[in-house]
């Protein structure tokens, strides 16, 4: 699901069977039609995998208004894996990651 610097290399029949080899199932259209929270659960099943850390585990806890309080809360965990997805794609040489890729995914940048 790494979103390539210059386009992805995998087509998503190559993607679905890779992630479904490390029990992260997902369909075709998460890849082709992808909505912000099913990309963020992808990648966080992917940090989970291989660096053994739920980035949507224990959401930060936000001493303020409480109405305000679950918006801040949502918005840190959102974050918080940002960070993590940004970090491990790094560490694959992918350097174009963007926040935008989590809260406004396109297919074009997820699969061919």
């Amino acid at each position: 699901v790494a979103m390539a610097m210059f386009a992805p290399v995998l087509k998503s029949r190559d993607i679905i069977k890779s992630l479904s080899q490390l029990r992260i199932n997902i369909t075709e259209e998460s890849l082709t039609k992808p909505t912000s929270q099913r990309v963020a659960e992808i990648f966080a099943a992917i940090i989970r995998h291989f660096q053994g850390t739920d980035p949507l585990a224990n959401p930060p806890t936000v001493d303020d208004d409480p109405d305000e309080a679950e918006f801040y809360a949502d918005a840190l965990v959102l974050v918080r894996l940002s960070d993590d997805v940004r970090i491990f794609l790094k560490s694959l040489m992918v350097e174009d990651y963007q926040l935008s890729d989590l809260l406004r995914p396109e297919a074009s940048r997820l699969a061919q």
